[in-house]
């Protein structure tokens, strides 16, 4: 029979920990152990009226030995830092006459792992792997769309401005045009006396303009108001 079973070298309370119901000698069967508890101890007795001190034992860890140990009068036994798992401690014993009882004690027990080894977390991990991958091509596209939209933005600016410089220099070309035609400021004041000029064009190119001529000894003077139906003439 087990005597003790120890957790990190001393007595153990099992009442702190899962189990499925308390056995004989107020061991648990089945209990659930955290990761950090994973320093065992299993001490073990067997009886003999005879030669007490010829009884032997063997034992092995199941999940973590593949094989009995060798046959030893050891009646106690270390397992440190065991990883998680399902485990079984088998231990049997044997007489001086080397007969071995039938059926050989056992204490099943689990280590359960860390937090950060269990299922779920690897599945939280996974969908946030999987969240991330789904953002980074999402904002992906998004940049890409916004660079396309950037990009055609750019490219009817760039449309306009030469539509515009085109137009732009259209009425500058008009400007020139009309300036060459306008009658010099010099022609009003050989035709009267103290004349002068004010013409400021709302834009650049204006839509208005004046007229003078002499002719024989007349002087012909018009100033030209574009409404935008025709001209009117004022004479």
């Amino acid at each position: 029979m087990f005597t003790d079973i120890q957790l990190l070298k001393d007595t153990a309370d099992w009442s702190l920990f899962e189990m499925d119901s308390m056995g004989a000698n107020n061991l648990p069967i089945g209990v659930q152990l955290p990761y950090n508890k994973n320093h065992l101890t299993f001490k073990f007795v067997g009886v003999s009226n005879y030669y007490p001190l010829k009884i032997r034992y063997q034992y092995y860890l199941k999940g973590y030995e593949k094989t009995w140990r060798e046959a030893t009068t050891k009646n106690e036994e270390t397992y440190p830092e065991l990883p998680p798992g399902d485990y079984e401690f088998i231990v049997k014993s044997c007489n001086a006459d080397g007969v071995w009882n039938l059926e050989p004690i056992t204490f099943k027990f689990t280590i359960e792992p860390p937090f950060y080894r269990t299922w779920w977390f690897y599945g939280c991990i996974a969908l946030i792997i999987a969240f991330g991958i789904f953002s980074y091509i999402q904002i992906n596209l998004a940049n890409r769309k916004i660079t396309s939209q950037n990009e055609q933005i750019s490219r009817q600016k760039e449309l306009i401005e030469k539509k515009n410089n085109e137009v732009l220099d259209s009425i500058n070309y008009a400007k020139t045009i009309q300036e060459a035609i306008l009658p010099p400021d010099r022609s009003f004041m050989e035709s009267f006396a103290g004349a002068f000029v004010l013409y400021q064009p709302k834009d650049i190119v204006s839509g208005d303009f004046y007229w003078i001529e002499k002719i024989d000894n007349k002087v012909v003077f018009a100033v030209v108001d574009c409404t935008g139906h025709g001209y009117r003439v004022h004479l």
